[in-house]
């Protein structure tokens, strides 16, 4: 459910994004933090930035 929620609003994403903040977006807590780790391995989003992965590390969606 978390993961098709996510899908929804990454499309929707125009720039770079807090964890955090797409976390509360979606309402999932945890399950949600596990989506958008699903998705950078998955190629949907990726990191601004490299670094470690956390609530505050921003995400964007990649554009093809």
């Amino acid at each position: 459910m978390a993961d098709q929620h996510l899908l929804s609003v990454s499309n929707q994403l125009l720039g770079a994004m807090s964890i955090e903040s797409v976390i509360a977006l979606t309402g999932y807590g945890g399950a949600t933090f596990r989506a958008i780790v699903r998705q950078l391995f998955g190629g949907i989003l990726e990191l601004v930035s490299p670094e470690r992965i956390g609530p505050r590390s921003l995400v964007r969606l990649v554009r093809s």
